[in-house]
């Protein structure tokens, strides 16, 4: 029979496997390093399309607050000089 963690009073430790006090990223990690390699895929690829997620909002927050417009003033100044070249 499997043997859950029990989430403490305290949010980021957790009792593991024997009672061990783990942190939750300890938790976590050996869950993640358990998994079977098909798992582990699917895993992977949903962190990381929620991980790219994450930084498109960001980046559109940056943007919608004015945080680039430094960007856009530097590249229309390198247009205006002629320094932009052809990719």
């Amino acid at each position: 029979m499997p043997v859950y963690p029990l989430i403490s009073v305290r949010p980021n430790v957790v009792f593991g496997n024997g009672g061990k006090l783990m942190t939750r990223i300890e938790e976590i990690e050996n869950a993640v390093d358990s998994l079977p390699a098909e798992e582990y895929r699917q895993f992977r690829q949903w962190f990381l399309e929620r991980d790219w997620a994450q930084w498109d909002k960001q980046i559109q927050a940056d943007s919608d607050s004015g945080k680039l417009d430094f960007l856009v003033k530097k590249a229309l100044d390198e247009k205006n000089r002629g320094k932009l070249r052809d990719l």
